[in-house]
C-alpha cells in the first residue's frame, strides 16, 4: 500500500463538502445579503435573519437539509433602494434555494420517468443535461443581482472561516511538501478568492483553482453579480479533469463527494 501512494503524483479534489464540512455557497450570498443590510439598502427582514443563522445552502445535494421556507419575488417591486444600489433588493436567498432544489427534482424525476433502465454513460447524460437547471438557477441569481457589491477581499476573509473537515489541510500539505507532486481543486464552487481563503493554511496558488468565478468590475473591487460559468456540471468537471496530466508512471487521485463527481471518479 505504501508503494502505491508513493506513486501518486496529482492529487485532485473537489472542495464543498469534500474539504469542507457543509456546501459553501450559502456564505457568498450570506456576504452580499448582510453587507447590503448593514448599509442599510436592502435591510433583512426577521425572515432572513432565521434564515441566515440556520445557514439555508444553495447547490448542496442534500435537500433535505434545505429550509422550505417560500418568499414571494412579486413583492420586490414595492422595495426601494438608496441612489448607492440601482436594483430592486432581492428576494430572501431560500426563495433562489428552494426554487433549485424544486426544478432539479422535477427534472431528474422526468428523466427517470423516461428512462427506467439506464446505464452509467446514461446518468453521465443526466448530468450534462442538468446544464439546463444549473444555468437557469445561475441566470435567476444573476436577473436579481444578488452577489453584486463582494469585495475579493471578503470573499478570501471568508473562506478563511469556513470549518473543514479533520486532517484535510494536514493531508494536504503533506502531499505537496514532496518533488513531483501537485494539488488541483475542482469544483462547481462560485468564488476561487472564497477556495483560496479556505485553503490560506496550505498556502495554495490560484492557479491550481478550477471553479467558477465572480465576474468584478473594471477596477476588480466589487462583484458585478455576474458569475463566470466554467465547471457547472460532473460531465464540465470531467472535461477538465482529463486535461491534467502527471508524470509517466505516476498515480492520479481524485476525491470528491456528490454525483457530480461521479465522472472523475469512474475514470480511472
Amino acid at each position: 500500500m505504501n508503494t502505491q501512494l508513493s506513486r501518486v503524483g496529482m492529487l485532485v479534489i473537489d472542495f464543498d463538502e469534500t474539504v469542507t464540512l457543509e456546501d459553501t455557497t450559502c456564505e457568498i450570498a450570506n456576504l452580499a445579503y448582510n453587507k447590503r443590510a448593514r448599509k442599510n439598502i436592502c435591510p433583512m427582514t426577521i425572515i432572513e435573519k432565521v434564515n441566515d443563522s440556520n445557514r439555508a445552502r444553495f447547490g448542496s445535494r442534500k435537500q433535505s437539509r434545505s429550509l422550505i421556507l417560500q418568499s414571494h419575488p412579486q413583492q420586490l417591486q414595492q422595495i426601494q433602494t438608496s441612489s448607492d444600489y440601482p436594483y430592486p433588493c432581492p428576494p430572501p436567498w431560500s426563495f433562489f434555494v428552494n426554487l433549485y432544489f424544486k426544478e432539479r427534482a422535477d427534472f431528474i424525476l422526468k428523466w427517470r420517468q423516461n428512462n427506467p433502465h439506464y446505464t452509467l454513460n446514461d446518468f453521465y447524460s443526466l448530468l450534462s443535461s442538468l446544464s439546463l437547471v444549473e444555468n437557469n438557477s445561475l441566470d435567476r441569481v444573476e436577473s436579481y443581482h444578488c452577489l453584486t457589491g463582494i469585495c475579493a477581499s471578503e470573499l478570501y476573509s471568508c473562506g478563511k472561516c469556513i470549518p473543514k473537515r479533520p486532517g484535510v489541510v494536514e493531508c494536504i500539505r503533506s502531499f505537496i511538501q514532496k518533488d513531483n507532486r501537485s494539488v488541483y481543486v475542482l469544483s462547481t464552487n462560485w468564488s476561487s478568492d472564497l477556495i483560496l481563503g479556505a485553503l490560506s493554511d496550505v498556502g495554495v496558488e490560484r492557479s491550481i483553482i478550477m471553479s467558477n468565478d465572480l465576474d468584478f468590475d473594471s477596477k476588480g473591487e466589487y462583484a458585478t453579480g455576474k458569475i463566470t460559468r466554467n465547471v457547472v456540471t460532473g460531465t464540465d468537471k470531467l472535461k477538465l479533469f482529463k486535461k491534467l496530466t502527471t508524470s509517466k508512471g505516476m498515480l492520479t487521485v481524485y476525491v470528491g463527494d456528490s454525483d457530480t463527481d461521479l465522472p472523475c471518479l469512474c475514470e480511472y
